[in-house]
């Protein structure tokens, strides 16, 4: 009920911050005064952005070590691959549909754009490559908490010139690292993972670190809550704050549109590739599958949280498509908190949006920088309501993009969130079912299993929409 009511609460506030920004654009305000009025919001997103550290962390670390370490194996490795690939995927589905959807970049002319030719494509696609590897592996573990590493270009003995390769000869110029200041989100994915793992392996020795590092994870979903709590103000006075200062909010206001309806058209496009994967691998009908989960998904859509789901995630597929246990309590734990197709494809989307609002020029290396950070970012949000919101935060912070626009977008993604996150359960369980269908199979060909037994001794059991034959206990 308290969901509901900071949901209500959140919309109220988002549509008094329309409101409260239409009655101060035609004041003319002075940009100070402005940003005054924007500033409840710009604390708001301070606080989220303050806790993507311990988030990423905690909630990765704890998601694998809660799946019992015999059980993380080649069962575990085949279900990863499946997310990773399947929302890799997602995430260039949204950058699709997002360059052929929004359009060529705006009028090069628009005085909205204020960004600075540093801001606009410098580097390469190898550029690109190396800077994904060298911040997947990062040489210190605090530092990627605060900075991201970052190749650039400047005249030679200069350390302030920077330029444009898309303009310029690149030869002629010296390549350096440079740190930003943004979380380095795909170095802490990386050790997090490792750091998951090794802990989930080395048995009673690492229980009191478990312990301690679920109760983190406790403590810091905790304290988003409250921080969520503060939401319907902020949002009021981030969106506000956004339409006062737009200089084109007729634009701005058309392309949001346009974003929902791609949104929407992608998480459709993806819900019929997982739907054509599970035939194409299992033979069997989709919509049977849906029809046996239906509660799940309709559980996914009321709450917009896979975490909410997922007891009842677990009883359709245990129940009414008689998965055992062993393969639920594996695969569907890490997909509540890796799987997140359509967040992908929703923020990859965003960062486009915001790249044409800003005339930002992207470059081939840049789109792929685009897919890349998009499917990390959301393998590292949380199954919570509004995550993305969170998520999308960190991506363009990455990429040096501004992040003002977040504010409309809290007038959208309360319902799109619902699609998402029906998408994402229903990921899950198509996962589950190639799981259980790759261990029938395995058992299979390895002999351990009895097809043919007398009547009396054997009971029919539909294990992932497949017949077979198991013994009885």
């Amino acid at each position: 009920m308290r969901a509901n009511l900071l949901l209500i609460a959140t919309i109220i506030g988002s549509f008094l911050g329309i409101a409260l920004g239409l009655i101060l654009r035609p004041f003319k305000l002075p940009k100070r005064t402005l940003e005054i009025v924007a500033l409840p919001g710009d604390l708001f997103m301070r606080a989220l952005y303050l806790m993507v550290g311990p988030l990423l962390l905690s909630s990765i670390i704890s998601g694998l070590t809660g799946v019992e370490s015999e059980n993380v194996g080649a069962a575990g490795a085949l279900v990863t691959v499946y997310y990773l690939a399947t929302t890799v995927f997602a995430s260039g589905l949204g950058v699709t549909l997002g360059l052929i959807g929004l359009g060529n970049d705006g009028d090069n002319n628009s005085s909205r754009s204020s960004m600075s030719d540093t801001r606009k494509v410098s580097t390469t696609m190898g550029d690109v490559v190396v800077d994904i590897f060298r911040n997947l592996v990062p040489d210190n573990i605090v530092r990627a908490f605060m900075q991201t590493e970052n190749t650039k270009y400047r005249v030679p003995n200069s350390d302030n010139i920077q330029v444009n390769t898309n303009q310029t000869d690149i030869a002629e110029f010296e390549r350096y690292i440079a740190y930003s200041d943004s979380v380095n989100f795909i170095g802490i994915i990386s050790f997090s993972v490792l750091f998951g793992v090794a802990l989930g392996t080395i048995g009673k020795q690492g229980e009191i670190l478990k312990r301690s590092i679920n109760g983190l994870n406790h403590v810091v979903m905790k304290m988003i809550t409250y921080i969520m709590y503060t939401s319907p103000i902020g949002v009021l006075f981030l969106i506000a704050g956004n339409i006062a200062m737009a200089e084109k909010l007729e634009e701005s206001i058309k392309k949001l549109a346009l974003l929902s309806v791609l949104a929407l058209t992608g998480v459709f496009i993806h819900t019929i590739f997982v739907s054509l994967l599970y035939f194409a691998i299992l033979r069997r009908n989709p919509l049977r599958l849906i029809a046996k989960t239906k509660e799940a998904l309709v559980m996914a859509w009321a709450t917009a949280s896979s975490y909410a789901a997922l007891p009842v995630t677990i009883h359709c597929l245990e129940e009414n498509v008689k998965i055992s246990k062993e393969i639920t309590r594996l695969v569907l734990p890490i997909g509540a908190t890796v799987n997140m197709d359509a967040g992908a494809i929703h923020m990859s989307l965003f960062i486009i949006y915001v790249s044409r609002l800003y005339n930002v020029t992207l470059g081939f290396g840049q789109v792929m920088k685009i897919v890349l950070y998009s499917a990390f970012a959301s393998i590292g949000s949380a199954a919570i309501p509004q995550s993305f919101l969170t998520a999308a935060l960190i991506v363009l912070k990455s990429l040096e993009l501004p992040t003002r626009e977040l504010g409309l977008l809290f007038t959208i993604e309360w319902f799109i969130d619902r699609f998402k996150t029906a998408l994402n359960v229903y990921g899950d369980c198509v996962g589950t079912c190639m799981v259980n269908h790759w261990r029938n199979k395995k058992y299979t060909n390895d002999g351990d299993k009895t097809h043919k037994r007398s009547s009396n001794n054997t009971v029919q059991v539909e294990e992932g929409d497949t017949k077979v034959q198991e013994e009885t206990v």
